[in-house]
């Protein structure tokens, strides 16, 4: 872009492009010249302001399984002022895509765990894209655990990795977070799920089963 006062704060960047033009710099004539400039990047497009909020989401395992939902949103342990899940199963369960969407990270390697925060740093994780801007995050997956690569496009209840008890984390569980990007960073949200009983938002300590493929 060409910009002879102030350049838009943001720029969407087209996807699978090696390189992109920003902004051309042409200095004026017969002066002396510099500049700086500092930078912030997210994934998807941040221009995006409205998501879909009412999209009834699956329950993120196979079908005919049950698994309790042991942590909520806002929890008192790692999701305080965050609205993520936490689904209690055991290591190497079938994990399933919540929704249809594009896979854009994949971290797979990891094995340490551990209670605390600082062990954050080690969770496996599967990343999807949403076409309404929105991204599901499932995290502490086993070592090795991924089974899509990032380019991968996905259906809801579609398998894409086994469960695991990998970085910040106390036991064998799936954490299961939605959210989107603004300029302020990533902003976490309730999500509501397709279960037996409807579609409504999950509640802490119930059982849920996957009756639907």
């Amino acid at each position: 872009m060409n910009c002879k006062e102030a350049c838009p704060d943001v720029a969407v960047i087209p996807g699978k492009v090696a390189r992109y033009k920003l902004l051309t710099l042409v200095p004026e004539e017969g002066k002396a010249t510099k500049f700086s400039y500092n930078y912030k990047w997210f994934y998807g497009d941040i221009t995006k302001k409205d998501y879909d909020k009412n999209h009834a989401y699956y329950l993120p395992f196979e079908k005919g399984k049950e698994y309790t939902m042991a942590q909520g949103y806002n929890g008192l342990q790692s999701h305080r002022n965050v609205a993520a899940l936490d689904f209690t199963m055991p290591e190497g369960s079938d994990i399933t895509a919540a929704r249809e969407g594009v896979v854009v990270k994949v971290v797979k390697h990891n094995i340490n765990s551990c209670p605390e925060e600082r062990c954050k740093e080690f969770n496996n994780t599967v990343t999807i894209y949403h076409k309404d801007g929105t991204f599901a995050e499932y995290a502490h997956i086993k070592q090795n655990g991924a089974l899509v690569k990032e380019g991968d496009v996905v259906k809801a209840g579609q398998l894409i990795a086994k469960s695991g008890n990998t970085g910040w984390s106390s036991g064998p569980h799936l954490h299961f977070l939605v959210y989107k990007f603004t300029e302020d960073g990533m902003q976490s949200l309730e999500t509501k799920f397709k279960t037996s009983k409807g579609i409504s938002f999950l509640k802490v300590g119930e059982k849920y089963t996957r009756t639907y493929e």
